[in-house]
């Protein structure tokens, strides 16, 4: 079977480790004999073999508007049996099926709403992403879901999607537990693991009042915050409120971090601690934590519970307070410290690697493509 993947441009984050180790595994699998990653507009951002671009130029909309004819000219030099879609917009090909992978939940959660912003400018964003979704479920041949919490809010939404095949295919870790450390020098003894990048929606200015709150009750731990601000701004509000607590000689921030240099701080964390509000299907570097075994406080909100099962202890991420609670609670009972790391150890043993994921779609993919010739 030959595989495309249709993508937008994107700089980092998660969706390019999606992509990335994705079109990794397809090609490892015998039963995919070509795997072409088609780059909707100019990008280097991808780290993929016969990586294709695709002239279109223009944003979101103007990828949406002539997508399909640019891609469709595209395939016709470049055929593929089937060509997935991960994020938020598809394009159609005649006579190649095209399936919709959904990478977003923000716009369906009233929690996650509220904490990005209720101006009219926001407001107006996402019904228009709202939109734009409902048009791409509709344009879709079949969907792929990284979660039953996904699916389940987008068939509430999109009565269309009820009438298409789906299948869930949870992500598997980007890391794996015996990858070799690359030592950070000068971590602290005893620390509270973050890692991921800054968005408000990651609950970050929350977490670190909360952490604060903590210490002023006799927590001990630094806060080791591995990832970037997403703006300059929200950076500056980050700062201002470590500022604030009086925390800046507590908080250890690294920066970005290349994914090497994660297992050594993973390995030496005393608790891995997951704020977030909105999820797709948890976050890679949530079950990233549990192939380490390290003790996980996770926030209970969106896909989160799913992603987690019993691996880890939870709170709610608009209760500062509560984190405070479970901060205090957890990091002065070495008791509970060896239960949660034999939870998230059990649970980093239930998680399916990249090689079960590309089995999962390509059996898919397959039973689509018969259907169609059938």
């Amino acid at each position: 079977m030959k595989v495309g993947i249709r993508v937008s441009p994107q700089s980092s984050g998660g969706g390019v480790v999606f992509v990335e180790n994705l079109t990794r595994s397809l090609r490892a699998d015998p039963r995919c004999s070509e795997v072409a990653v088609f780059v909707m507009g100019e990008s280097t951002r991808y780290d993929a073999e016969n990586q294709i671009e695709v002239p279109v130029s223009g944003g979101s909309i103007s990828r949406r508007l002539r997508g399909d004819r640019a891609l469709a000219r595209t395939v016709a030099d470049h055929p593929v049996d089937v060509i997935l879609c991960p994020g938020n917009e598809i394009s159609q090909v005649p006579g190649t099926p095209s399936l919709l992978w959904p990478l977003t939940v923000a716009p369906f959660e009233e929690p996650a709403m509220r904490q990005l912003g209720r101006s009219a400018k926001t407001t107006l964003r996402w019904k228009v992403l709202r939109k734009a979704l409902g048009a791409a479920v509709s344009k879709s041949d079949a969907l792929i879901f990284s979660s039953h919490y996904t699916r389940g809010l987008y068939s509430s939404h999109f009565p269309a999607l009820r009438e298409r095949p789906s299948v869930v295919v949870p992500p598997p870790p980007s890391l794996t537990p015996d990858a070799a450390d690359v030592p950070t020098p000068d971590l602290p003894d005893d620390y509270i693991l973050y890692v991921s990048h800054m968005y408000p929606y990651k609950m970050v200015l929350e977490m670190i009042r909360g952490y604060a709150e903590a210490t002023r009750r006799g927590v001990t731990h630094k806060l080791v915050i591995a990832g970037r601000a997403t703006n300059a701004s929200y950076g500056a509000e980050i700062e201002r409120v470590i500022d604030e607590e009086g925390v800046a000689d507590k908080i250890v921030l690294l920066g970005s971090l290349p994914a090497e240099r994660l297992p050594y701080l993973y390995r030496r964390a005393t608790l891995f601690l997951f704020p977030s509000i909105s999820e797709n299907a948890g976050s890679f570097a949530l079950l990233d934590a549990f192939i380490f075994g390290v003790p996980v406080l996770s926030s209970s909100s969106s896909s989160m519970p799913e992603a987690c099962r019993a691996g880890a202890a939870f709170f709610d991420p608009r209760d500062i307070g509560q984190l405070t609670e479970e901060l205090v609670r957890i990091l002065g009972d070495e008791a509970e410290l060896r239960s949660l790391a034999a939870r998230s150890a059990a649970r980093g043993q239930e998680l399916r690697y990249w090689d079960a994921a590309a089995d999962q779609v390509l059996t898919f993919c397959s039973s689509l493509v018969a259907g169609r010739r059938a």
